[in-house]
């Protein structure tokens, strides 16, 4: 039962959650970690229509949304949150993401327009994200396709700056969800030392 829209510290509390939902949506995509993944959802028996996305959508396709690309990288910026009450919320994100496709490295800028619901254990969770694109446009080098980056080697001059780094292949999660051993890439190129924790 909703009781009005909360106010205060309370409010502020609701807004950070529902925040830490697109970020974590973006770091669990990056680092291919599927195990908290639907923890974000609000249970939902069928895949909502595009450019809906729910909780079925990545249920239902886990190799078009996980294995489609190799790598990724999702910037998230400008969410701005309403809520409507202490259990319904909507919302905008910016996302700016990055992935590897068959035929490129695509830059992609992206609006989510979310909607929210507490639900009964008073868990902020998606209900649906609607996926909407300004543009995507593949970069004129693929940043996988590099040489190892020497860091944090090089010179006063930014030499050593360039180069393949370690993630996503450096994320544990990732490595389990290809089957990969530490040093291992899915692409079989080298890639520069790191591991994230």
């Amino acid at each position: 039962m909703s009781t009005g829209v909360p106010d205060g510290f309370e409010r502020f509390a609701h807004i950070q959650e529902i925040k830490d939902l697109a970020l974590r949506y973006a770091l669990y995509i990056d680092t291919r970690d599927l195990e908290p993944f639907p923890d974000l959802w609000t249970p939902a028996d069928e895949p909502a229509p595009p450019p809906e996305l729910n909780g079925a959508t990545f249920r239902d396709g886990v190799d078009r949304f996980f294995r489609s690309s190799t790598a990724s990288v999702h910037l998230v910026a400008n969410h701005l949150v309403t809520l409507h009450d202490d259990r319904h919320a909507s919302g905008t994100v910016y996302c700016w993401a990055q992935t590897d496709r068959t035929s490129a490295w695509v830059s992609q800028m992206v609006l989510y327009q979310d909607r929210y619901l507490r639900c009964e254990d008073d868990r902020w969770r998606f209900e649906t994200r609607r996926h909407l694109l300004w543009y995507g446009l593949p970069a004129p080098v693929h940043p996988r396709q590099q040489e190892p980056m020497v860091w944090p080697g090089g010179d006063i001059h930014g030499n050593g700056s360039f180069g393949r780094g370690s993630l996503p292949e450096g994320f544990p999660t990732y490595r389990a969800f290809w089957g990969l051993e530490p040093g291992e890439s899915v692409d079989g190129a080298p890639t520069s030392e790191g591991e994230a924790r």
